[in-house]
């Protein structure tokens, strides 16, 4: 049937698509074909109709196909292989008077993925690119995602959400959750219990919670207790490597100071790792506290390889026979450093040469 009554243009089945996006009370899709249509604007009560005269005009289709789209406010982000684009405008009415403002260029050489999630929030756009996660506002692109390309790999997003609460965008991959938060630009990585050929295959935030999906038709809901049932789940942490004088800058570190929260008794396990070594730490040391009514958790150490180029910290509690199991809360981890000019000074077996 052709829909044409009060002068609209009439209705059409739209061709399959392989994304699609709301923008504008409209439905924009990325069709099998490479091309994008855009819906008539929703009406309540009255089924989306498709023309095949709503459509974006793109060149350059067979070397630079549309691959995403993504809503920021006002105007419609057009990610395609090679290049990204946007879209303003409020777009033609339903009886086809008007249109959208001719698609701008942004970016003549960073794109996304095809078919990559996108997220807008806070004025700006989260999504994957083929070098990996990237934030797109109105200063430019950055590369977000250098400190987790290693954990990212060749993996794909399968879902991007923003959980207000803890202020981090979360990015869900197959086996894992990259946290991103952007008050402090760091990086956590989260982990689950999967089956063995079990995978993520969504993520959604309701009323600030957020779900998993995975392939065995499970959904774990996130929260902010310390057990699974009755098994505690004990506090471990690990920092990045933190150096002193950039990358292999030398100075001295003397000392490091924990501040945090103590809730329940606890046994304060710190591992010291140096010089870029994961192998094997250099240092342990326990701080116990019997109960929590200290509160306040607060030690500090003197570390025995002063001389270095970086620290790596692993802290976790070692005592899980606490009457609740909360243990403690890190807040922040200080040092006292002193820097010293020149590069790192390696031994001799790693020397070449002889000094001038």
């Amino acid at each position: 049937f052709l829909y044409t009554e009060g002068g609209e243009v009439a209705n059409v089945a739209p061709p399959p698509g392989r994304y699609i996006e709301a923008h504008r009370n409209r439905i924009f899709a990325i069709t099998e074909d490479n091309r994008i249509w855009f819906s008539k604007e929703y009406e309540n009560k009255v089924g989306l109709g498709w023309s095949d005269e709503f459509q974006i005009p793109i060149d350059g289709l067979d070397h630079d196909k549309p691959t995403a789209l993504c809503s920021s406010g006002n105007e419609l982000i057009i990610f395609r292989e090679q290049s990204t684009w946007s879209v303003a405008g409020e777009g033609p009415a339903k009886t086809g008077v008007g249109e959208f403002y001719k698609p701008r260029q942004v970016s003549a050489t960073i794109g996304a993925l095809k078919n990559s999630p996108t997220l807008y929030t806070d004025g700006k756009v989260y999504f994957q690119n083929v070098r990996g996660i990237f934030r797109m506002s109105g200063e430019g692109f950055e590369y977000v995602g250098a400190p987790v390309e290693d954990l990212l790999g060749s993996s794909r997003v399968v879902a991007i959400r923003h959980h207000q609460k803890t202020e981090t965008i979360r990015f869900a991959l197959t086996d894992k959750v990259l946290s991103f938060n952007y008050r402090e630009d760091a990086w956590a990585n989260y982990t689950y219990s999967l089956g063995e050929s079990e995978t993520i295959v969504g993520m959604e935030n309701i009323d600030d919670t957020i779900y998993i999906v995975t392939s065995d038709d499970k959904i774990l809901k996130e929260d902010t207790s310390y057990k699974i049932g009755s098994t505690y789940m004990p506090m471990k942490l690990r920092t990045g490597w933190i150096s002193f004088n950039e990358i292999q800058g030398f100075g001295r570190v003397y000392k490091f100071s924990i501040l945090g929260e103590s809730r329940d008794k606890h046994v304060m396990t710190v591992k010291v790792y140096y010089d870029y070594d994961d192998s094997d730490s250099v240092d342990t040391y326990t701080f116990t506290t019997s109960s929590a009514t200290d509160a306040k958790l607060q030690f500090r150490g003197h570390l025995s390889k002063q001389k270095c180029e970086a620290v790596k910290f692993e802290i976790y509690d070692a005592d899980n026979t606490a009457s609740t199991g909360d243990g403690f809360a890190i807040d922040h981890i200080a040092l006292e450093v002193g820097l010293k000019k020149g590069i790192y000074r390696t031994n001799e077996t790693n020397t070449i040469g002889a000094d001038s």
